[in-house]
């Protein structure tokens, strides 16, 4: 076999045998990658992957927090930052009267509450009935959320000796809801000193007195034929949760009053008007991202 040293060999060289070249091969150049089969590759000579071969085609690292994200369908990569989303900030607004709610350009979604007005008392009365019995109180207004929701007020106490049922909320467009109806108010008693029927409370609970019913007119005195005016219903409730844009750019809220008392049926006597029933309430709190 030959020793070649420090041989210079122009053109192709034809390896017989086993066709391995062995000892230092840091002078040679020009290798097909394909032939390397052991040793470390500078980074300098690893090429830049691109995205039909499952890479990224980027060359550099974007900053802190940013997503690597596709620039259009069919397009490159590229690092931005992180798209807006989740629930960072609550905000609450009450409406204890008519007005618009505007929500605000990050909010993702809404919760809503709409508690309609109370009934209003009856009337206190001499008699229990007949045309000088006391008289019903009126019943209260609906309180909703644009066309989402609408929660229905209480009817009014009776002019006679029942309380009004409280009506219950409904709800529009077949959405979600947690219903609840308002209390039935008491009826107010007779007999010497009656004392007149509680109002009912809203569907929201005795825990708020938006949407209580009023309470029935007192008679007083000792007069053995004489009633105590009934209670009025107490309104309903509705809560729905709204995704947007369905409540974009605004949404109209009315808030129910509360109905009007009856006043006592005879022009004089010992006869008292009932109370108005408590106005309603709609709470929105936005969630925010």
């Amino acid at each position: 076999m030959a020793n070649l040293t420090a041989t210079t060999i122009t053109g192709d060289l034809d390896i017989d045998g086993s066709g391995v070249v062995t000892g230092d091969a840091g002078g040679i150049s020009n290798v097909a990658a394909g032939n390397i089969a052991s040793g470390t590759l500078s980074s300098d000579r690893l090429p830049t992957v691109p995205t039909s071969k499952g890479g990224t085609g980027l060359t550099s690292l974007g900053s802190a927090g940013q997503v690597l994200t596709v620039t259009s369908p069919g397009g490159g990569l590229e690092f931005a930052d992180a798209a807006g989303g989740g629930v960072g900030n609550v905000s609450n607004q009450t409406f204890n009267g008519p007005g618009t709610f505007t929500a605000n350009a990050s909010t993702q979604f809404v919760a809503v509450e709409a508690i309609g007005g109370g009934g209003g008392g009856g009337g206190s009365s001499y008699f229990t009935q007949g045309p000088l019995a006391g008289n019903p109180g009126n019943a209260g207004g609906a309180s909703s959320f644009g066309t989402f929701i609408t929660a229905n007020g209480g009817n009014g106490g009776g002019g006679a000796r029942r309380g009004g049922a409280g009506s219950g909320g409904i709800g529009t467009g077949n959405r979600p809801l947690a219903v609840s109806t308002g209390s039935q108010g008491s009826g107010g008693n007779s007999g010497p000193g009656a004392q007149p029927g509680a109002g009912g409370f809203s569907g929201a609970g005795p825990g708020t007195n938006a949407g209580k019913g009023g309470s029935g007119g007192s008679v007083g005195g000792n007069l053995q034929d004489k009633s105590g005016g009934p209670g009025g219903g107490g309104a309903g409730s509705v809560f729905s949760v709204i995704a947007g844009p369905e409540y974009s750019p605004s949404t109209p809220v009315t808030v129910g009053s509360g109905g009007n008392a009856g006043n006592g049926g005879q022009p004089t006597g010992p006869t008292n008007p009932g109370s108005t029933g408590s106005t309603g309430r709609v709470t929105v709190s936005e969630m925010i991202s």
